[in-house]
């Protein structure tokens, strides 16, 4: 193909090849084997039946045919045929001119799918000669006769009204049966037309023009699915067609469903590939009027027509993706200082020959949905900007943005043939610094730099609802969390990250079950064998089986478990690695793990022995501080930067140098890993078994990957059942479902202990199923209940641990600890032991007198008493123990058999607040 002309190489009977070249409007002769034609590398059969439609001969040199085929006579085992060679073969849109006698058809016995049923969609451009008079119709798309009954289904183009103004118009099963809607055209213009018909019975036509919605008319009868020819350009009127359209018509489509405004925008100005859901028909008109569609509804001419190169779809390619997006001249800055911060971007086109002339440009609050941006551009026009060439930069001015909050910003641009080019994929995001008070100090922590830097976002109820991490370490990135009315997670998404954006769905069940997590698959509860309600029997289709005390003994293909008679993992085999083996301790703590290559010994928390290794852990509390490898000269030293949940963040060396960095999906599984491993505790601070890739959390073993234990909580079946809070009832998931806010580090975050912690301004707060509070209201919704729910209370704060932070200390009774934050202003039930002639003090009397667990504060310090038959226990505001003597002053004990009740203590004043009476009820009443 060289300047109009075409060359072709036709195989011959008997001979070699001959090439034949032809100029526009030349006839040309194509010799083809009997069965099939063979021209350039395409195969394409053509016989006498066929000499009348277009030929679609498709190869390397050119796009289409756009001529017939004339004569034809059989010389032995070759056709001869004719054709005139119309046009220059290119990338050039076409679209259909029509003469006014002519149109196109296709059989109702040869169509597929062009009855649509009870709904349709039908959409063209068309590009008017003239306006039709009064009550003169213009046809788009008919497959409809004049008359009643059968014969109507539906029709879809204008009616002239006088003076020159139209109607859109539309018909169905009925002459009566019409929708009407008010809409004038000028000639010589291209518009895009769609009538979308919706709801069975035809309740409901819109008309939509240039991708707008004009109006609606509801008097439109239903479908008739009949034996009528589909046409296009005409309509058929007692026996003949008419109401031809006199101009130009392109891309038409017509669907069986309901198409939205938003879809008519998305796609009207660019070819669709014909597989789209839906489309019953497809004709792009480039040269052929064949259909795009599996359908293979391919029209019949009538009448006079050409192609016209006048298309309403700009000649050439549409600009490409923009790329390198920058907002005041850097990527993703986290602490600019211009409110209306200047956006720029490389501009990309196929074409090296085009110009940037406009550009679209939107910012919004979240990466994933520009559904309602919180600032739009629109098609704005713009220095020519030529391939390869930054933009100028484009200042914001939309409503004023907040500082320390995320926003995200994507741009597009137009070339000056028209051709409106694609949204940029990257996603580009900036965060406004903080603002400044009057004394000159940013009322935020650093924005950016250093080892380690995080900010949080809450919604009204406490949930973390974003999490951005602005620190030099590798580990950037805004973290949006979404959670339902249960506050459980339900998304994670990550972006302006330094390292692969990810974003994570789950679902649940009412139970508390994951259901899917989008990053495993479908979970199912079949209930089989040994497996419980709350034991997913399949994982993305893969096995899961359980012994008869609910531990997870293999997953089909992949892993094989065992367990011994306390239900503790002894060992697990990877099909892909050597079996990991476990001893423990008679309280059930591992003491040892071992591989084919290497024993790691555990004497404690704070010594490990591996192979001759040996490495001290120092804490402050539950958080590691730092990590002593070796001994003597060779020993080394590194130190813990942990994030909100105590999980490793960060690790650097004595020079200060990030020498480990760590950062979790949701539930624990671990998406960055760089560095040297100089400690094994990982996600929320707890010990992370490479060997399995699972999290040893002390009771138990947490499956990051699935979001679930796999074994049963051993909580589960040491207390009484109660449905106050039914998420907690489930036996193997993890956190109640809330990864970001609570962590189980114990293993046994069973119904009634509350060893599940929330993460609340910084401080960690056990939390029982019953709740923890922050206001008076919130106490009183949580604690005014009924006795079995109080007693629930009692026995969690007297069974449980109350370790609420740093400054928790250990008792010698069941791991009971108390911190001063626990009385600086929760709410938690109490009643008043009322001194009398008996007793001296409310310790004498909750010694001599009472039998039961208590619970509350006397003197200022705080009073434990766990049963019936032991001595209260007495700490100071410290958790040092305390006494207090016959002198003491009278105080709050609580105690579960005076019924319910809250109280606030005031650690200022040394005394309790006594609550309000109940909202309906008198102030000496009680629930």
């Amino acid at each position: 193909m060289d300047s109009g002309n075409a060359t072709f190489s036709v195989p011959a009977w008997n001979t070699t090849n001959i090439s034949y070249t032809y100029a526009t409007g030349t006839t040309m002769w194509l010799a083809s084997w009997i069965g099939y034609t063979a021209i350039g590398s395409e195969v394409y059969y053509f016989d006498t039946g066929e000499l009348n439609r277009e030929a679609r001969v498709l190869d390397t040199n050119f796009e289409s045919w756009p001529s017939t085929f004339g004569t034809a006579t059989h010389v032995g085992r070759i056709d001869s045929m004719y054709a005139t060679y119309t046009e220059s073969p290119g990338s050039v849109q076409r679209s259909i001119e029509f003469g006014q006698d002519a149109y196109f058809s296709i059989s109702d016995a040869a169509q597929s799918g062009l009855d649509p049923g009870s709904v349709v969609t039908v959409e063209a451009w068309i590009n008017l000669e003239s306006i039709p008079s009064n009550q003169t119709k213009y046809h788009f798309v008919s497959k409809s006769r004049e008359g009643t009954g059968p014969d109507r289904s539906y029709l879809f183009g204008i009616i002239g009204t006088g003076s020159g103004n139209t109607n859109m118009h539309a018909e169905m099963n009925s002459s009566s049966n019409t929708a009407n809607v008010a809409q004038n055209f000028s000639t010589d213009t291209w518009y895009h037309v769609a009538w979308v018909m919706s709801g069975s019975g035809g309740s409901g036509s819109t008309m939509y023009v240039n991708g707008t919605s004009v109006g609606t008319d509801n008097g439109v009868g239903g479908i008739n699915d009949n034996t009528q020819s589909f046409l296009i350009g005409g309509r058929n009127l007692s026996g003949s067609v008419s109401n031809q359209l006199g101009g130009l018509i392109d891309e038409v489509r017509v669907w069986n469903t309901v198409r939205t405004q938003q879809q008519i925008q998305d796609n009207m100005n660019i070819e669709l590939t014909g597989s789209e859901s839906g489309l019953q028909g497809y004709w792009q008109f480039n040269g052929n009027i064949l259909d795009e569609t599996s359908n293979n509804n391919d029209l019949s001419s009538n009448g006079t027509f050409s192609y016209s190169t006048d298309s309403p779809f700009a000649s050439g390619e549409p600009p490409s993706a923009p790329s390198a997006l920058l907002t005041e001249g850097s990527t993703n800055p986290t602490a600019i200082s211009d409110p209306t911060p200047e956006f720029s971007a490389l501009y990309n086109d196929p074409n090296d020959s085009d110009n940037a002339v406009f550009y679209q440009l939107q910012v919004a609050t979240s990466s994933s949905y520009w559904g309602s941006p919180y600032w739009d551009s629109t098609q704005t026009a713009m220095a020519t900007t030529s391939v390869g060439s930054r933009s100028p930069d484009i200042s914001y001015s939309g409503s004023a943005l907040a500082s320390s909050t995320p926003y995200y910003w994507r741009i597009k641009f137009w070339d000056d043939d028209g051709n409106e080019g694609a949204w940029s994929t990257t996603t580009a995001s900036f965060i406004l610094a903080g603002s400044m008070p009057g004394n000159g100090i940013p009322n935020t922590s650093p924005s950016h730099g250093g080892i380690q830097n995080m900010r949080f976002t809450y919604d009204a109820v406490g949930n973390i609802t974003q999490v951005s991490e602005t620190s030099g370490s590798g580990l950037g990135r805004v973290v949006v969390y979404g959670y339902d009315d249960l506050y459980r997670l339900t998304s994670a998404s990550t972006t302006a990250a330094s390292s692969t954006p990810f974003t994570q769905t789950y679902t649940y069940s009412k139970l508390g079950n994951i259901t899917n997590k989008s990053d495993v698959g479908v979970y199912t509860y079949a209930e089989t064998g040994y497996a419980n309600p709350h034991a997913p029997t399949t994982i993305n289709g893969v096995t899961h089986a359980y012994d008869n005390n609910g531990n997870l003994t293999a997953v089909v293909g992949s892993k094989t478990n065992q367990w011994d008679y306390r239900n503790r993992l002894v060992s697990a085999y990877a099909s892909s690695s050597a079996s990991t083996f476990f001893t423990y301790d008679h309280t059930i703590q591992r003491t040892t793990k071992g591989t084919g290559t290497a024993t790691t010994t555990y004497p404690n928390r704070y010594y490990t022995v591996t192979s001759a290794t040996t490495t001290k852990s120092i804490f402050a509390g539950d958080e590691l501080l730092a990590t002593i490898t070796g001994t003597g000269g060779n020993a080394s030293t590194t130190y813990n930067h942990n994030d909100w949940l105590g999980g490793t963040s960060a690790v650097t060396n004595s020079a200060g140098t990030v020498v480990q960095a760590l950062d979790y999906y949701p539930y624990g599984s671990e998406r960055i890993s760089s560095g040297s491993n100089s400690t094994d505790r990982h996600y929320i601070g707890e010990r992370f078994d490479s060997e399995t890739s699972m999290n040893y959390l002390n009771s138990r073993y947490l499956q990051n990957s699935r979001g679930q234990f796999i074994s049963e909580d051993p909580v589960f079946w040491e207390q009484k059942q109660n449905l106050t809070n039914p998420q907690s009832l489930n036996s193997y998931s993890y956190a109640n479902d809330n990864p970001i806010l609570n962590k189980d580090p114990s293993g046994r975050c069973g119904l009634l202990t509350p060893v599940c912690l929330a993460v609340l301004d910084g401080l960690e707060i056990y939390f029982t199923s019953m709740g923890v509070a922050k206001t008076f209201e919130a106490g009183y919704s949580n604690y005014y209940s009924d006795k079995p729910a109080t007693e629930k209370f009692w026995n969690t704060v007297t069974h449980g641990i109350l370790n609420l932070g740093s400054k928790g200390a250990r008792t010698s009774i069941e791991d009971v600890g108390i911190d001063s934050t626990l009385l600086g202003g929760e709410y938690f039930p109490f009643r008043q032991f009322q001194l009398n002639q008996n007793y001296n003090n409310p310790i004498q009397r909750l010694t001599s007198n009472y039998s039961g667990p208590a619970f509350g504060v006397v003197g200022g310090n705080l009073v434990i008493k766990t049963s019936s038959n032991s001595a209260p226990m007495v700490y100071d505001s410290s958790g040092n123990p305390a006494k207090v003597g016959n002198s003491g002053s009278g105080g709050f004990i609580g105690t579960y058999d005076f019924g319910p009740g809250i109280g606030k203590y005031d650690y200022g004043k040394k005394e309790w607040v006594p609550p309000p009476p109940p909202p309906s009820q008198s102030s000496d009443s009680k629930k």
